[in-house]
């Protein structure tokens, strides 16, 4: 079978439950999501081509294209990189026409194109593309939930703003203890808790620092960089969740603390990427969750 059976497949599969995409109102729009993965994926078209598989990164500070799929699907070479992103190793800058994610036809646009450490992933998608909408990120329904904002009103949530410029990416309040962090909330990442490695050393910790095999590979970066574990003693507190003595992981290339998917499909996320606000809160869902080895 091949490799883009399969992900039409996979998101058939994951996707059944979940409405299609333009399947509500015109200004609400269903985007399935296959949120089975470590990284929730959605199925990516180009100019009517074969489905692909893209993420929706709420790290991400642009989006761009796999420079490891970018010669099989067909991808155009514009010029040299441009934007943000140029300067951590972008080979050159794309163009996708007419894409489709989950049904929702989106403009063309132009991005760069970097190695990415996931084969199988065309494209990473910045939450920017959905600018004029509330992005509901609903994890646990397999689904994103767009909703036009001049025809609806603000969400309801704890609402919290974006980091200031230059990057402005999306954050959530982390608290170890008595001090308190902007935790970036990350789709991109398959860690439920990422932290910087030279954060560990004003920690109180009930286990030393373990190094675990493998690592953590950048966009940018061929050779794996070292990651830890090691479990907090104490109360951690991320948004509206509390997490008693958890076990986390630590990197040297973490900018900050990172919320990953295993904490995120715990709570009801909206984004405005236009304005660079979120609001959070628990889902009827959540329930207690614990990282004691989880991790």
């Amino acid at each position: 079978m091949s490799r883009r059976l399969m992900i039409a497949l996979a998101f058939s599969l994951a996707c059944c439950g979940a409405a299609f995409a333009n399947a509500g109102t015109d200004d609400v729009i269903f985007i399935p999501i296959d949120a089975t993965e470590a990284r929730p994926q959605m199925e990516l078209t180009i100019d009517g081509g074969p489905p692909l598989a893209a993420i929706f990164d709420t790290g991400s500070i642009a989006s761009f294209a796999n420079l490891e799929l970018a010669e099989t699907i067909g991808l155009p070479i514009d010029g040299p990189a441009e934007g943000k992103l140029a300067r951590m190793g972008a080979a050159f800058q794309t163009t996708l026409k007419n894409p489709t994610v989950g049904g929702f036809a989106l403009p063309t646009m132009s991005m760069p194109v970097l190695s990415v450490p996931l084969p199988e992933i065309a494209v990473v998608f910045a939450p920017e593309i959905f600018n004029g909408y509330y992005v509901s990120i609903d994890l646990a329904a397999s689904q994103l939930e767009l909703r036009s904002k001049s025809a609806h009103p603000i969400p309801s949530g704890v609402k919290y703003d974006y980091t200031p410029p230059p990057f402005q990416i999306a954050t959530i309040p982390v608290t170890i203890g008595a001090d308190a962090f902007d935790g970036m909330m990350d789709t991109g990442s398959d860690k439920a808790l990422l932290l910087p490695l030279a954060l560990a050393e004003s920690l109180t910790l009930k286990s030393p620092l373990k190094q675990l095999e493998g690592g953590v590979r950048t966009v940018h970066g061929k050779a794996p960089i070292p990651i830890y574990e090691a479990q907090i003693d104490g109360v951690v507190r991320v948004g509206p969740l509390e997490l008693e003595d958890p076990v986390v992981k630590f990197t040297s290339v973490a900018p900050r603390i990172i919320v990953g998917v295993p904490l995120l499909r715990q709570i009801a996320i909206t984004l405005d990427p236009e304005q660079k606000r979120l609001w959070v809160e628990k889902t009827s869902a959540t329930t207690a969750y614990h990282l004691i080895g989880a991790l």
